[in-house]
């Protein structure tokens, strides 16, 4: 049986991540009203793309067309393809797919440039949207992992 190889959580880094982010609700909910729904999205589907979460993948595919991107333009985002989205959202979806690139990890460098860009209030939007949707990527593949381990590789791949 090939191993399972998704980024998942550790009890410990699930508890971790999601206590910080529910202490920062006023930025959590600030990203949510406060970022559109259409940027929202691709934000949510270019870390998606990295951390390969199907139960999201799936929910912000229909989110997306939803609030009206095209199909093409949400499997492009997933891939990592940034063309079609809007040129000022661009510098975000860059930011949001290294950021999952690294397993979270800042960059300083890349945090300073999103500040630059979008300014403090606008960056910890950006920043709080990744955080978001890594706590429902690394969840869902958590599961996956579990059922793999599970059903002995029949399940969750």
């Amino acid at each position: 049986m090939a191993p399972f190889d998704r980024r998942t959580y550790s009890l410990t880094q699930f508890g971790k991540e999601s206590i910080e982010v529910a202490l920062d609700f006023k930025t959590a909910a600030s990203a949510l009203a406060g970022i559109s729904p259409a940027f929202r999205e691709r934000i949510m589907l270019a870390v998606t793309g990295e951390n390969h979460c199907r139960y999201c993948a799936f929910v912000h595919t229909r989110a997306g067309v939803a609030c009206g991107l095209t199909q093409t333009e949400v499997d492009k985002t997933l891939e990592g393809d940034f063309s079609l989205a809007p040129d000022d959202e661009r510098p975000a979806l860059e930011f949001a797919r290294g950021w999952a690139k690294r397993d979270a990890d800042e960059d300083p460098a890349e945090k300073t440039t999103l500040v630059e860009r979008y300014g403090q209030p606008r960056a910890e939007q950006i920043e709080m949207c990744c955080r978001l949707i890594r706590l429902g990527n690394l969840t869902g593949n958590t599961l996956d992992s579990v059922l793999f381990k599970m059903s002995g590789g029949r399940l969750g791949d």
